[in-house]
């Protein structure tokens, strides 16, 4: 049973801050030193509704602040559709401004999850994807096509050979 709980966010005048590499960088070391500090049992992060075991949460929020990758589990949700084919972010939007969604018809459930702890990661410290483009996949004979909606807030990713043939790996 929860005692006791504590909360922070940005002000509302600042909120698109965590867009901001270094502003998210330094919220989440504050986090995860108040965390540790406090013996907090876990941390939840709100925005993608993650819990998190405090350790954890600490160890690869430090990692991160001395030049390690972003800590994508504790703070970026994935949600697959009902079939499995669709996998979604939930919570990227909070730090670029933009959530993704990769789909396959034929690619297993970690195979999308390793791409798209990768694509969070990347948007995370370099922000949205502005215009469509081809990035290298995890396959070097593959790439990930990436087309922003309309609006810019969706990123439609698929798989595709160098060749530019969708692939269904399976």
């Amino acid at each position: 049973m929860v005692g006791s709980k504590m909360g922070f966010a940005l002000h509302p005048h600042v909120k698109e801050g965590l867009r901001i590499p270094e502003i998210a960088k330094a919220f989440l070391a504050l986090g995860a030193s108040l965390a540790k500090r406090l013996g907090a049992i876990s941390v939840v992060w709100q925005p993608a509704a993650l819990q998190t075991d405090t350790d954890y949460f600490v160890e690869v929020v430090d990692s991160y602040s001395s030049g390690g990758v972003f800590p994508v589990l504790p703070i970026i949700d994935f949600v697959f559709d009902e079939n499995g084919h669709i996998l979604r972010s939930n919570g990227l939007g909070l730090l670029c401004g933009q959530e993704f969604e990769l789909q396959s018809d034929t690619m297993d459930r970690q195979d999308m999850i390793r791409r798209a702890i990768r694509l969070a990661h990347d948007m995370a410290t370099n922000g949205a994807v502005a215009d469509e483009q081809n990035v290298p996949d995890i396959d070097p004979d593959k790439v990930i096509h990436l087309a922003p909606g309309a609006s810019g807030a969706l990123l439609q990713c698929r798989v595709k050979s160098k060749t530019g043939q969708i692939v269904t790996l399976g």
